[in-house]
């Protein structure tokens, strides 16, 4: 009869299934279509598994990922100090209305570059849910660069955002029929391949509320649809 609150995700990945997709086959050399063997992994690890990816290496994806419920995707970051050679690399080379990774509910993105094939080219997306039931999603540390749209939120439950960043994308984030939509020290720069100027966040959840970042070189910085509202919080905008 309490009141129904979320688990912590160390408690869901405490005893989780470690999969490191170089054992199905994933070079990341940059060169090598990785597609087919990421998705093998994220396929032997299922639901609440871990699926890690190396730092400093480049994955080439030809066409989507599909995650499982609670499943996690954890890259590297190039933190200052970290010793780490780089990044890890979601390259994707598609075209169309190609959708980068499909998403199930709690899926958590970590430490992650998702990048498209481009600004301009169709209406490609970074990330979206798969379904009308996947219903939440975890986002940490992880930039979506050089998409028509970096990030799809549609009929979203609960989404948490921390620290993610969109940079060469038309459209950064668009967010529909969402509740529940917190986003911490976002970082969108909104200035295009060809140096026009993109759209941050176009739509809104209920609630929907923005904790610190910028928002920077947009058409749009935030775009709400009619009627709802948008709580924001010591966010820098610059034109």
């Amino acid at each position: 009869t309490g009141r129904h609150t979320e688990p912590a995700l160390d408690e869901v990945y405490q005893f989780a299934r470690f999969i490191d997709v170089r054992k199905n086959g994933a070079n990341g050399n940059g060169l090598n279509d990785d597609t087919a063997a990421i998705q093998a992994a994220l396929d032997a690890g299922g639901n609440g598994s871990v699926i890690q990816f190396e730092p400093g290496k480049k994955y080439i994806l030809t066409d989507s990922l599909t995650t499982y419920l609670w499943q996690r995707l954890e890259g590297a970051t190039a933190a200052i100090g970290s010793g780490l050679v780089g990044p890890t690399e979601l390259k994707f080379n598609v075209t169309g209305s190609t959708v980068g990774i499909k998403f199930r509910s709690y899926t958590t993105l970590k430490d992650l570059h998702v990048r498209g094939p481009g600004d301009a080219i169709d209406t490609c997306t970074g990330i979206k849910p798969l379904d009308s039931t996947a219903n939440a999603i975890n986002i940490e540390d992880v930039s979506f660069d050089d998409w028509n749209t970096g990030a799809i939120l549609d009929q979203i439950y609960y989404g948490k955002l921390i620290r993610p960043a969109f940079r060469r994308n038309a459209v950064a984030l668009r967010i529909t029929s969402s509740l529940n939509i917190s986003i911490y020290n976002i970082h969108i720069n909104g200035q295009r391949a060809d140096n026009s100027m993109g759209i941050g966040i176009w739509g809104t959840a209920r609630p929907f509320a923005i904790f610190g970042g910028s928002i920077e070189q947009c058409f749009a910085g935030v775009r709400p649809f009619h009627g709802e509202v948008t709580s924001l919080y010591n966010v820098y905008f610059e034109t």
